[in-house]
């Protein structure tokens, strides 16, 4: 490759990773992030706010057209997942997953949990996360949900 095509091709990459698209705020409050943030990164940004109880903060961590898939159902946008997260944690009396195991490359990630509430529990939790430019695009789930009497 020529030098003045080697420039060229890291003008353009530099140019984007500094436009303001990027870097910006988000239109709905969320502050910028890193693009290249980790899937491990920004996995343990959206745990930290869900741990201190900041709902929004946790939502930032997904992209605004992010899509969580379940078994027989999909959700599509930032809003309504956050919708979704609220209705999980009552499920669940705000108990947060206990990570079993996580494995990572540099923009997927996938975790095995369990998580006992106060009347439901989940004894074999599994997600996977798959981040672009630092925010979760995509979320899978599967989880049995049992009452927690009935949990091993």
């Amino acid at each position: 490759m020529s030098p003045i095509r080697t420039l060229t091709l890291a003008s353009a990459v530099a140019a984007t990773l500094f436009s303001t698209a990027v870097w910006a705020h988000d239109d709905d409050g969320c502050p910028w992030v890193n693009p290249l943030r980790s899937a491990e990164e920004t996995l343990a940004a959206r745990n930290a706010a869900l741990a201190a109880g900041d709902l929004q903060g946790a939502m930032c961590a997904y992209a605004k057209d992010a899509v969580v898939i379940m078994p027989g159902s999909v959700i599509r946008g930032r809003d309504d997942i956050t919708t979704s997260f609220a209705s999980f944690a009552a499920l669940f009396g705000g108990e947060m997953p206990t990570i079993v195991t996580q494995t990572s490359t540099y923009a997927a990630l996938m975790i095995t949990y369990t998580i006992t509430g106060p009347m439901l529990s989940i004894p074999d939790g599994s997600d996977t996360f798959v981040v672009v430019a630092g925010r979760i695009v995509l979320q899978t789930v599967h989880a049995t949900v049992v009452p927690t009497a009935m949990a091993p």
